[in-house]
This record gives structure tokens, C-alpha cells and sequence, in this order.
């Protein structure tokens, strides 16, 4: 705190009261033109010192502290001011003259602020410049130095040099033929760099040329036991795509360790090169699809799709669905043959039943896990398709140029005939499984609600009949109703899979 000092005249006048209103002003105007740097919160110390010229006896008028007790002090002093004569007009040019070397001062002080304000911006800006042209140039030479790989990263039998992708001059659009090599060879290069997932995501900023997949082009996710292996051979031998190594990979799921975010880099490259054939679409120029087949994907949506739309956004994705219950007893057949009996079989004395019961929860709870593919996934990259319709006579062709079409490659090729792998559970139980009416009942019960949450996804994406979809299911169970099974409600049914 200030000390406050006030020592007046015993001869008080007018002129006093006067000048101490100027002075009142005087600090008003100081307080507003003070600098705008002062903290907030900090106290204003000022210090008023005034000649009074009263006429008959002089006076003085100290006051200093901070500026509302200073500003208190001449407020009772005037209050207290006397009558007597004085030299007014002095005082008050006095006075004025202070005011006006304090608004000098102020004025000075807001333009030296301004200007070193704008000297500060002006350097900021420099230096952001600065920064972005380093940060450029860094980007660059990082792009130059995973476009043109060492011999050391190629390996034996890498291109030495791989050329560096351009822009068109303004006006000036590449040809067919410069998309096409450019193309090619940046998907090449990527082969041989640190991370070649992550330069294989940069195509979806890359112009194929004509003909020409972005790599890989699709994936057959699903569901076992649907006719996806025999998909697989039928769209093998599609001259516009390329033959992958094998069928069930799981990469994504088994190798990478469900996460397809962290694959080591060496098994990214075991997996374009001997799952995908990465190499030999290379020679074709990428004019062939690159795909792979792995049924236990679609259930592994809930995380999968997110990240396979991360690392491939134009990816697309191909799903085969059968009637529920028959595809629950074939991957239960499926699992027995391979040693891998499921508890609820050897429980119930080799029944199948209640396998079934629990699969229809969740293996062939397909509108579940479809979701997150549907989620991540714009619908034109989805299709799904019936497996009572591409192994059926009428329906196998329709349904095979459908999924072709949606490929992009001729539909008519490779044939219109599907050809039939992998169905041993049909051979070698032609006479059915067997359970009573009233438990095949309430599997179809469950089954049609399944039903009827696909039909309203194959409705949204308009891939098929929705109301034909269920139609064909519905027949199936009508007729092992019918054929398969004693009218009574505990008779013996012998239940057939589609």
C-alpha cells in the first residue's frame, strides 16, 4: 500500500477545488491510456504533487498510492475546497498542459506496441514458412527414398530404379498409357519398401490405368461351409484375376495375430507374395484382380472390417450365405472329420441338436456378423449372394455374372458353371441327421428370425430378392417337413441340408 500525505491551506478557495478537479481528471486520463501490458490484478501506484495558488497563501497537495485512494484523496479535497480568489487560468493551462503531455505518452507507448506486435507476427510467419518448406522438402526426400529402394532392401531380382510418379503439367491430362506404367510401377515398388502395407494403402491416391485392379481387389469372407471354395476355383480360372496360392490363409486372423494393423513386415511380404501371387500380377502389369479366400474373416468383423478398410479402402468384399440350420450341421460334420468334435455332440450321445441350437447364435447368426462389415464398408463394395442360388441349376448363372459384375471382369468367363468342391457332408449322409419334429421345429423357429434380419440387410443393399431370399429357406424347411420327418410331434425326422 501507498502512504496517503494531504496538507492544505487554512485559506481555502475556489482556484484549489478547481485544480482539483483537473487533477481528478488528469488521473482518469492516466488510468486510460496507462499500457496495456500492465498485468491484470496488478495495482496502479501513482503520485500527485499540486501547487495551489490561492491568492492570499500558497499550498501543496501531495497524494500517492494506488490510484482509487489517490483518486479518493482529491475527491475530499475538493469537497473541502474554499471561496477564496485565485489564479484560475494558470492553474488550468497548467493543468491542461499535463493532460496533454499524457496523452502524448500514451499515444506513443499504443503505437511502439502495435508496431512490435506486428514485428512479432511478421517473424512468426517467417518461421512457419521456414518450417513448412523444411517439412516439405522432407517429404520429399522421404518419398524419393521409397520410390527408388537400395539393392540392398530390393534383394536379387528388384528393379534398380522405379520410376517417380508425376503430375501433369495444368491442362494437360496423362495418357491411358502413362496412368497404366505409373501405376504399375508404384504398386511394384511397394514390394521392397519398410512397410509394404502401408505404401500398398497409398493406391486409393493413384489413377489406375485401364484394366488395370488396385491390389489386392477382393476378398471372399464368408460363411463356411457355403460353397466358397467352390467360388474360390470358379473365380481362380477367371482370366482377369490372378490365382492366389491357397484358399484359407486366415493371415489376418492367425499370423497377424488378430491384428492386421501389426503384421511383421517380413509376413506382409510372405503374404503378397505367396498368398496373393504379388509377383506375378507385377508382370501383368496389374491388369488382373488380386484376391484372397478366408471364411473365419466375416466373424471376426467386430475389429477386422475397421482395419482391412483402414489398409484397403477400395477393397471389396464378397459374402455367400445357406440356409441357416444346414449350414450350422455341415460346419458341425466339418469340425468332427478334423478331430475337433464340439462338446455339445458327445454330450447329448452323438446328437446333433443342440450343436445346432447354439451355432444358429452365432456362426449362423449372419445378420450379426455382417454389421461391422456393413458399418465400415460402403454397400456398393459389398455383395452378398445365396447359396441355394449358386449351386441350383436356374439360379447358377445369374447368380455367378452377378458376383462378376460387381468384380468388374467379364461375367461370361470363366463359364456359367460353378463346379462343386468340398461337399462330403452331403455324400456321406445322404439319409440325414437325425432329431424329433419338435426339435427341428424349434431350430427353424430361430432360423427364420436369422432369416429375416438378412432379408432386411439383402433389402438395403439391393444385392438380390430379399422376399425370394427367405422364399427359398422357407422351402427347404417345408420340405424336410414334409419328407423328412413323422408327422408326430416326437417322430423321428432324418433332417437333409440344402
Amino acid at each position: 500500500m501507498g502512504s496517503l500525505v494531504s496538507r492544505r491551506p487554512d485559506t481555502r478557495s475556489s482556484a484549489a477545488a478547481l485544480v482539483l478537479t483537473a487533477a481528478i481528471l488528469l488521473l482518469a486520463a492516466y488510468s486510460a491510456l496507462r499500457p496495456s501490458s500492465t498485468p491484470p490484478g496488478m495495482p496502479n501506484h501513482v503520485r500527485v504533487q499540486l501547487q495551489l495558488d490561492t491568492g492570499g497563501s500558497g499550498a501543496v497537495l501531495e497524494a500517492e498510492g494506488e490510484q482509487e485512494q489517490v483518486q479518493a484523496v482529491l475527491e475530499a479535497a475538493r469537497a473541502e475546497g474554499s471561496e477564496g480568489d485565485a489564479s484560475m487560468l494558470r492553474q488550468q493551462q497548467a493543468v491542461e498542459q499535463q493532460l496533454q503531455e499524457v496523452e502524448e505518452s500514451g499515444a506513443r507507448q499504443q503505437q511502439q506496441q502495435q508496431q512490435g506486435a506486428a514485428t512479432q507476427q511478421q517473424e512468426v510467419k517467417q518461421q512457419q514458412q521456414q518450417q513448412g518448406a523444411a517439412t516439405q522438402q522432407q517429404e520429399v526426400k522421404q518419398q524419393q527414398q521409397q520410390q527408388e529402394p537400395s539393392k540392398q532392401q530390393a534383394g536379387a531380382g528388384a528393379p534398380q530404379r522405379w520410376a517417380v510418379l508425376s503430375k501433369p503439367p495444368v491442362g494437360q491430362a496423362k495418357s491411358a498409357a502413362q496412368r497404366s506404367a505409373e501405376f504399375a510401377h508404384f504398386v511394384s515398388q511397394c514390394y521392397y519398401t519398410a512397410d509394404p502395407f502401408a505404401c500398398l494403402s497409398r493406391q486409393a491416391d493413384v489413377e489406375p490405368g485401364p484394366g488395370q485392379f488396385r491390389f489386392p481387389h477382393f476378398m471372399v469372407v464368408g460363411f463356411q461351409k457355403c460353397a466358397t471354395t467352390s467360388l474360390f476355383h470358379h473365380l481362380s480360372g477367371h482370366p482377369q484375376i490372378q490365382n492366389p496360392g491357397n484358399k484359407e490363409p486366415e493371415f489376418y486372423t492367425r499370423t497377424c495375430a488378430y491384428n492386421a494393423m501389426r503384421c511383421m513386415k517380413m509376413d506382409q511380404r510372405d503374404y503378397l507374395r505367396e498368398i496373393l501371387s504379388f509377383k506375378e500380377a507385377g508382370k501383368k502389369n496389374f491388369t488382373v484382380a488380386g484376391f484372397e479366400g478366408s471364411t473365419h474373416y466375416v466373424l471376426e468383423g467386430r475389429w477386422l472390417a475397421a482395419q482391412l478398410h483402414d489398409l484397403f479402402p477400395w477393397l471389396k468384399i464378397v459374402v455367400s450365405m445357406r440356409e441357416p440350420i444346414s449350414q450350422a450341421i455341415a460346419m458341425i460334420f466339418h469340425n468332427i472329420e478334423h478331430n475337433r468334435t464340439p462338446p455339445c455332440y458327445t454330450e447329448n450321445n452323438n446328437k446333433i441338436y443342440k450343436c445346432v441350437l447354439e451355432d444358429l447364435d452365432y456362426e449362423s447368426n449372419y445378420a450379426r456378423a455382417m454389421r461391422p462389415w456393413l458399418k465400415h464398408f460402403p454397400l456398393e463394395q459389398v455383395h452378398m449372394v445365396q447359396y441355394e442360388n449358386i449351386t441350383s441349376g436356374e439360379g447358377m448363372a445369374p447368380a455367378l455374372r452377378g458376383i462378376k459384375r460387381f468384380l468388374g471382369i467379364k461375367p461370361a468367363l470363366p463359364d456359367d458353371d460353378l463346379g462343386l468342391y468340398n461337399f462330403r457332408h452331403q455324400r456321406k449322409h445322404k439319409q440325414g441327421w437325425r432329431m424329433t419334429r419338435a426339435q427341428y421345429l424349434d431350430l427353424v423357429a430361430k432360423a427364420r428370425r436369422n432369416a429375416q434380419d438378412v432379408a432386411a440387410l439383402v433389402r438395403q443393399g439391393g444385392w438380390a430378392d430379399a422376399d425370394g431370399w427367405v422364399e427359398n429357406w422357407e422351402k427347404a424347411w417345408q420340405q424336410n417337413l414334409d419328407e423328412s420327418c413323422e408327422p408326430e410331434q416326437d417322430g423321428i425326422c432324418m433332417i437333409k441340408v440344402t
